[in-house]
């Protein structure tokens, strides 16, 4: 992102970020609903976690969050996360999975990530305006 539109957008979409997850992540697990969460685990510490949903009349699920502590980068936590949440998918009876993430230099392992995992980017424009 440049220049000032892209700022401003950036500050409208994420510029409370740490809340907005404070707020997210206590909502994330709730059975009932088909939300779900799974956390990896490395000696005393917490090395990640993923959470997701599955919707079963559409038999799609939705990985919400994959978040992994920067210790723990590179040492296939996310790739362990994510198959783990894609086998209970499975058995939720969702036959495809949708995974997002930015487009930036920041977020380029995930996207390497997605791809090592199978999944395929579909091109998608979301344009914006300052008002």
């Amino acid at each position: 992102m440049s220049g000032p539109t892209d700022a401003l957008v950036f500050a409208n979409q994420h510029g409370d970020w740490r809340d907005d997850y404070r707020k997210q992540v206590a909502d994330l697990h709730r059975p009932d609903q088909h939300r779900y969460v799974a956390v990896a685990e490395t000696g005393d510490a917490i090395a990640g976690y993923v959470a997701w949903s599955v919707d079963p009349a559409r038999r799609n699920a939705t990985v919400t969050i994959l978040a992994v502590c920067a210790g723990h980068s590179r040492h296939h936590v996310g790739t362990a996360l994510c198959e783990h949440a894609f086998g209970d998918m499975r058995a939720l009876g969702a036959e495809v999975v949708e995974i997002g993430t930015g487009g930036d230099p920041f977020h380029a392992p995930a996207r390497a990530l997605y791809e090592r995992l199978g999944c395929t980017p579909l091109p998608v424009a979301v344009y914006y305006r300052r008002l």
